[in-house]
């Protein structure tokens, strides 16, 4: 029985440290802040992307290949948040895409981007991109004020849990 009490303990500190690092982490500013930040440079990279895509299509009457969208966009390095990676595409597969922007038309086209853990759209009949650079929409209730309340108190009690569980299991014999 003790041993499984010591488990116990051990799994409520481990998220209690986990929830008080993730608090740390939003009050250092990173975070949220960062990752506008790299949807603000990935936002950037679509805008040369559709200019190369508008001009192509204007100067040879119609619209590039994917090996020569690809050849275009390894001009740049090789790093994140570049055109370097992105993909064009002349069809809205993702149904995600389809159900919020509507079939692609004939003279639409897409340009993706895969930013790690999902992926960005720019998407040409709308002139949108799927990115978000409104900060509220990363938090739950879209309230930095209320997440971090909510994070708190669950941290709060946690480790107050951590705390019972280890003298507990000091006091079992």
């Amino acid at each position: 029985m003790r041993i499984i009490r010591v488990l116990v303990g051990c799994l409520i500190a481990a998220i209690a440290v986990v929830l008080w690092l993730s608090l740390l982490a939003d009050f250092t500013g990173r975070g949220v802040n960062e990752t506008i930040e790299h949807s603000r440079q990935i936002e950037d990279s679509f805008r040369k992307a559709k200019q190369f895509v508008d001009n192509f299509t204007a100067s040879n009457g119609r619209r590039p290949t994917n090996d020569e969208f690809e050849s275009w966009a390894s001009a740049y390095p090789s790093r994140p948040y570049t055109p370097n990676g992105m993909e064009l595409a002349y069809a809205a597969l993702d149904p995600t895409v389809k159900e919020r922007y509507g079939e692609c038309p004939r003279d639409g086209y897409l340009i993706k981007y895969w930013r790690g853990e999902w992926e960005e759209v720019y998407v040409s009949w709308a002139d949108e991109t799927t990115l978000e650079l409104d900060p509220n929409e990363f938090y739950l209730f879209r309230s930095r004020l209320i997440n971090n309340l909510l994070l708190f108190i669950t941290a709060i009690a946690t480790s107050v849990g951590a705390g019972v569980a280890w003298r507990r299991t000091l006091g079992a014999t």
